[in-house]
């Protein structure tokens, strides 16, 4: 158990060390000669004797919010000072607010003293702070709010019932609906303002909100009529009950219910125009986004549930995504605009929206109107003429490409045999003829093979795998190419064993190794090789066209079978060429249902493999 202190002075000290609040005593001057715990502490200060050599006369220590001097004056005059609240700053540069009650006090010689205590207040300075903020943003907001909004507080007879009720508060709102100043408006009685209303309704639903409690909500709600003196309007009313008084908000919605009843006598006009709207779907809307009607044949595939629109808002109807495509050309229509857009309806559908204003006899926008069009057809159409311009393009392209090397060996045969013929033997002379006329054959078959890959693309050629020896295939392209591999010495090689037959359409397979051959020559230095090879499995073929040649970057790699990426490198005997073969070769061979694919290092050569079906029943397909 704790010693019971056995003095006044030692029960006065322990109280005064131990009370939450601070305390002190000063001499008139500022010097501080008592301060408790709670004080020191509350000031950030270690000690007694740190808070001690402050003097609190220059006024720099504590940094009051009035002067010492005015203090001192209270103190004087009053005999003490109650509930003076500033700021001061702590040991650490904080800054606090006090509350402090000071009162002057005299020891037994007769020296005076000041006496004080301090509460820090800071936490509730800045709660009243963020009250007033809040209210004023509060405030801020009620007072401009487009909907008119007043406090009323009622007046009572001498037996309490209420007579009268007296505007407490209004917003600019309600003061131009009143047209009335603030001034003029608050401090009146509701009747003085509106004499009319009481032969209203509307008076006994303030009045028995105010006894009920119970809130009173009323959309469209109808004040006034040839009894009541009053002009008949609408409006949107909510009244709750405030502590002793009730809030109002009113909005006046008269200009929206005729437009609502002008669509209504309209709708059937308006059901007639969307049931015979063309493929597609016609909606009304208004102005809160709500579909006051929707018809037409493709109203289910334009993501609307049928018998369940009408009625409801954009935001019951459609997912949060669609809405953001509609609302904005939905609130063009409703502020006057016209506009047209795309819109993705369900199972891949494309729609062409028009939104377009609904005016009524004062051109006021009453609602607005979206026609949903079909045109997924359309779309589908205009794909594949791009397509088909596409291949158009790329033929023209395969054309230059592909022709080049046979009238090359063409024509260098021919130039050689015009030349030098009185220097050639007969022989000599029906060899260059038989080379000539395989190279314009060789033109021919390839022409022949162009003019049938430009029928695959435009859908007028069948797709006719046959069953065939590749090792057959890559001699004939050997035969084709082995004057411009002589001419460069390069070396053809064929690594093949056996038979490898596949499964494919042989005049693009043909097309595909001659390209691959072509560019492999092109592209492989004097002294290099060319080899073709192919193995094969119970299901498919692997064929493989490699080179010695110069290589392929891994950035070009990327580029090489894309249209938009056309490249056009040069060989190694400045070869040209349009960077369209391998493009070529790739849709010819997934046509063929393999795949074509590239390994390749600079300067250690390039290896281009495709994959074939094997052998198999023959099928027809027409593409």
């Amino acid at each position: 158990m704790a010693e019971i202190p056995k003095s006044d002075t030692e029960i006065f000290n322990n109280l005064f060390d131990n009370i939450p609040i601070g305390v002190y005593i000063t001499t008139p001057g500022g010097e501080i000669i008592k301060a408790n715990r709670a004080l020191i502490m509350m000031m950030g200060y270690d000690s007694f004797e740190e808070l001690a050599k402050l003097n609190l006369e220059d006024g720099e220590p504590l940094k009051h919010g009035y002067s010492r001097k005015n203090f001192r004056e209270l103190l004087e005059k009053d005999g003490e000072v109650i509930g003076l609240e500033n700021a001061w700053v702590k040991k650490n540069g904080e800054r606090i607010f006090i509350r402090e009650n000071a009162r002057i006090i005299r020891d037994g010689q007769g020296n005076t003293f000041y006496q004080g205590t301090i509460e820090d207040v800071t936490e509730r300075k800045n709660l009243e702070k963020s009250l007033i903020e809040k209210e004023n943003r509060f405030r801020t907001s009620i007072e401009n709010m487009l909907d008119c909004f007043a406090i009323l507080e009622p007046i009572r007879n001498e037996s309490g019932a209420i007579t009268d009720f007296v505007f407490e508060y209004a917003n600019q709102a309600a003061c131009r609906f009143s047209n009335k100043t603030p001034d003029e408006l608050v401090g009146g009685s509701l009747f003085e303002n509106y004499p009319a209303l009481k032969a209203a309704k509307l008076f006994y639903f303030y009045c028995r909100v105010l006894e009920t409690s119970e809130p009173f909500i009323k959309d469209s709600f109808l004040l006034g009529n040839d009894s009541e003196g009053l002009n008949p309007q609408y409006f949107d009313i909510r009244i709750v009950k405030l502590a002793s008084g009730i809030a109002v908000t009113w909005r006046n919605v008269t200009e929206k219910i005729k437009a609502e009843s002008t669509l209504r006598i309209s709708e059937s006009r308006y059901r007639a125009l969307a049931s015979n709207f063309p493929n597609g779907a016609v909606v009304l809307f208004d102005h809160d986004f709500r579909y006051l009607l929707a018809e037409g044949q493709e109203i289910e595939n334009a993501g609307f549930q049928r018998d369940k629109v009408e009625g409801r808002s954009i935001k019951e109807t459609f997912s949060q995504r669609v809405c953001s495509i509609l609302m904005p050309h939905y609130s063009a229509a409703l502020m006057g605009e016209s506009r047209m857009f795309e819109l993705e309806g369900k199972n891949g559908t494309c729609y062409l929206v028009y939104t377009i204003p609904i005016k009524g006899e004062m051109n006021e926008v009453v609602a607005g109107m979206a026609m949903f069009q079909n045109v997924t057809h359309m779309k589908n159409i205009e794909r594949e003429l791009k397509e088909i311009n596409s291949s158009k393009d790329k033929f023209f392209s395969i054309i230059s490409h592909d022709l080049k090397n046979p009238f090359s060996s063409l024509l260098g045969f021919s130039e050689f045999l015009a030349s030098d013929f009185e220097q050639l033997s007969a022989e000599e002379v029906k060899t260059f003829a038989h080379n000539i006329h395989k190279s314009a054959k060789s033109v021919f078959d390839l022409l022949e093979n162009l003019l049938q890959w430009s029928r695959l693309q435009t859908g007028g050629m069948e797709y006719s795998p046959v069953r065939f020896n590749i090792r057959e295939l890559a001699d004939d392209i050997f035969n084709i190419y082995e004057i411009s591999a002589v001419k460069k010495k390069i070396s053809l090689n064929m690594d093949i064993e056996g038979i490898v037959e596949v499964y494919a359409d042989k005049n693009m397979i043909e097309t595909v190794l001659r390209n691959l051959v072509s560019n492999a020559i092109k592209f492989t230095r004097p002294g290099g090789e060319v080899t073709i090879s192919a193995c094969s499995t119970d299901s498919k073929a692997m064929v493989c066209v490699k080179d010695t040649g110069v290589g392929i970057s891994a950035e070009k790699q990327k580029k090489l079978f894309s249209i938009g990426e056309k490249l056009t490198t040069p060989g190694t005997d400045r070869e040209r060429g349009t960077g369209l073969g391998l493009i070529i070769s790739k849709e010819f061979i997934e046509k063929n249902h393999g795949t074509l694919e590239v390994q390749s290092e600079p300067e250690e050569g390039s290896e281009f493999r495709f994959t074939l079906p094997g052998f198999r029943r023959e099928i027809k397909l027409k593409f």
